[in-house]
């Protein structure tokens, strides 16, 4: 089991939890796969953000919006209302994660 912290609100064995509820446990794949997908940060022990190895590397972040906006249309994410640069980039991950 891992202790996470999610970046958004998820669907977690049911029940949707949010980020603002604090940190999660749940098993290690699953953990490994939110945490890979940009979804959500490994805790250390002592409930601190662990080192960032598992930081995302699919370069949302250096994108512009116009080159986010030009990917969701590629890709077909559904945005649900996102304008803000971060949500759009939580959309594309999430969108990715529920693909794989």
């Amino acid at each position: 089991m891992k202790t996470i912290s999610l970046r958004q609100p998820l669907p977690i064995g049911g029940p949707v939890h949010h980020p603002s509820e604090g940190p999660v446990m749940v098993d290690d794949d699953f953990a490994d796969h939110l945490i890979s997908s940009g979804l959500a940060d490994e805790l250390g022990e002592e409930g601190e953000e662990a080192d960032d190895e598992h930081e995302s590397d699919d370069g949302l972040d250096d994108l512009t919006l116009i080159d986010l906006g030009l990917l969701v249309t590629k890709e077909g994410v559904p945005l649900n209302g996102a304008t803000k640069k971060a949500d759009i980039i939580a959309a594309i991950r999430a969108h990715r994660a529920s693909a794989e």
